[in-house]
């Protein structure tokens, strides 16, 4: 029997989701999506699911369906965590989707309330944390292991040994150097080739990456 399920919020990361749950569904009928949450549904449109209300509607459902939260762009990062921690979600409150073309070594592992979409690759002994999201066509190379609240863009190269803190923001088309180690907070821009450890909280673009500003999210 097919789990009920509520995306949070409605956005792209979301809606993205959404189909890699589509994909699993295809395969073997695991969830029904019900729709989804945002605060600010009364001002959008949705053409797959229904918007179903506000955040604050999740009291209602809690016990009767799961909850896959996962907000987040480059300039709203920093408050993912405050954001998905309103909602007190524990393993059995939500769902870990991994695509079905996702290449997931066995020794992998992550967390909950974690979404890999498709087309990537997870290797040995990588480690993905709680309440990441990894767009289409990442790939995370044997023992990287990234902290909880982390999101990564579409094509991205994390090699071995690489560590990412918790609540980092990794743009798509980065290529992160094996062992680099990105402190807590941390933005690398679309692009960025990362040769050397970036600091707590630190901004970096270009290539090879150099710090260019402070972020707020450590």
């Amino acid at each position: 029997m097919a789990d009920d399920l509520i995306l949070f919020p409605f956005g792209g990361n979301s809606r993205e989701a959404a189909v890699a749950v589509e994909a699993l569904n295809a395969v073997a009928p695991r969830y029904r999506i019900l729709g989804f949450l945002d605060d600010n549904h009364a001002a959008l449109r949705s053409s797959s699911y229904p918007l179903l209300g506000g955040s604050e509607l999740w009291a209602s459902y809690r016990g009767k369906a799961r909850l896959l939260a996962v907000p987040g762009s480059p300039t709203s990062f920093r408050s993912r965590a405050s954001v998905i921690g309103r909602f007190q979600l524990d393993a059995s409150q939500s769902v870990t989707i991994v695509d079905p073309s996702v290449r997931f070594a066995a020794s992998a592992a992550l967390g909950f309330n974690t979404v890999v979409m498709a087309g990537c690759f997870v290797s040995a002994q990588a480690r993905l944390g709680d309440h990441c999201v990894i767009l289409p066509n990442t790939v995370v190379s044997h023992d990287a292991k990234l902290g909880d609240h982390v999101l990564v863009g579409s094509n991205v190269s994390i090699s071995g040994g690489v560590e990412i803190g918790e609540n980092c923001y990794v743009g798509s088309g980065a290529r992160l150097k094996e062992g680099v180690r990105v402190g807590r907070g941390a933005l690398i821009g679309i692009g960025a080739v990362v040769i050397r450890d970036v600091p707590a909280g630190a901004v970096v673009a270009g290539v090879p990456a150099r710090v260019i500003g402070e972020s707020d999210a450590c």
